[in-house]
């Protein structure tokens, strides 16, 4: 399976669930499960600028710089045809920008307001990514840039509910450390089973709360 095609059905079933969920909470298990995409999908391209000719705006200069990459001359007729050749107009927060047009089925999902765009920086210190991973990653504020070994949120909340996490990346993700009982710079993987400990899942051990999801893998046969 292709991971653009992976991520579009996985937010089409979380919608689905959680429709299932808000009419039958009592009677249908809940299941978290995160999707980390380390890297991102490159925002540069997906989602850009609508084009403008007013001369020293930032939409017209944003389309001059990039006139190499569509093969087009610096006029404003080519970058007009540039834009609406690749480009769907789109209205983000009052603000108009295109959207790939090959994202059809995302920019039906932006109009239907059924799409939050989050900056990576968001509830982070800085603009460091791989900080502000650690940060969203272990769900504090006071998380340090070097802090790679401490509990993530979702370890916490599964040692609090007696539960268990499923990694099913090739090595445990911060996400889901559990914690440590004295030591908050380290932590405690007892309530972790990873991917090479699978197995486990037919022998007695109790369907996980929760489940951390690494992209890297998608594509692998063991899925």
């Amino acid at each position: 399976m292709k991971r653009r095609d992976f991520i579009k059905l996985s937010v089409v079933t979380a919608l689905v669930c959680f429709n299932g969920v808000a009419f039958a909470s009592t009677i249908i298990p809940k299941t978290v499960i995160n999707i980390t995409l380390d890297g991102g999908p490159d925002f540069r391209h997906l989602i850009v600028p609508a084009f403008s000719d007013v001369e020293g705006s930032y939409a017209l200069e944003y389309w001059k710089s990039r006139a190499s990459i569509f093969n087009v001359k610096i006029t404003n007729e080519a970058l007009q045809g540039a834009y609406s050749d690749n480009y769907d107009s789109i209205t983000i927060s009052g603000v108009e920008c295109g959207i790939l047009k090959s994202s059809a089925w995302l920019k039906d999902e932006i109009d239907a307001n059924n799409v939050a765009i989050v900056n990576n920086v968001i509830a982070s210190t800085n603009r460091d990514h791989h900080h502000s991973t650690l940060i969203l990653e272990s769900g504090s504020m006071l998380t340090g840039p070097h802090d790679v070994g401490v509990s993530g949120w979702v370890g916490r909340a599964v040692k609090r509910l007696n539960s268990n996490v499923v990694c099913m990346s090739n090595g445990v993700r911060l996400l889901c450390n559990g914690p440590h009982e004295s030591d908050l710079k380290n932590h405690d993987n007892s309530v972790v089973i990873i991917n090479s400990d699978s197995r486990k899942l037919g022998s007695g051990v109790e369907f996980p709360l929760l489940m951390c999801e690494d992209s890297k893998d998608i594509t692998s046969s063991r899925r």
